[in-house]
């Protein structure tokens, strides 16, 4: 597939968005999210926490562990846009502990992200 040929690519943004898409429908180990969500490249870390939300529990117990803990990784980021895909991850993923850090970022410098935390609270409040 188009997917996998550019996940052959190595050191590429588009080697690891092809490589974490794979994740997602089951093509590739979910220990290809924790590696993104450390790597050094914004877009990566971005990409990673973005799957992450969209793991399906048909992936397995361990699957959705991992995409769980790169949600809350993303959380504590440096960058303000991996923070923020983070909190949209949680809801997807109905993250009900990540309360706790999502109401740190209602003080985020970015008003974006402290928007983003405000609507990811209430999201999580109405799915309990």
């Amino acid at each position: 597939s188009l997917l996998q040929k550019a996940a052959s690519q190595k050191r590429r943004v588009t080697h690891w968005y092809a490589e974490l898409a794979l994740v997602v429908r089951g093509k590739r180990s979910a220990e290809s999210l924790e590696k993104g969500v450390l790597h050094e490249h914004r877009m990566v870390r971005e990409y990673a926490v973005r799957f992450a939300g969209q793991v399906i529990p048909d992936l397995g117990k361990k699957a959705n562990r991992i995409a769980r803990n790169v949600v809350k990784m993303g959380l504590k980021d440096p960058d303000p846009i991996v923070r923020l895909e983070s909190l949209k991850s949680a809801v997807l993923l109905n993250l009900q502990p990540v309360k706790e850090d999502a109401q740190s970022l209602l003080v985020d410098e970015v008003r974006a992200v402290r928007v983003e935390a405000a609507g990811t609270l209430l999201a999580l409040q109405l799915r309990n």
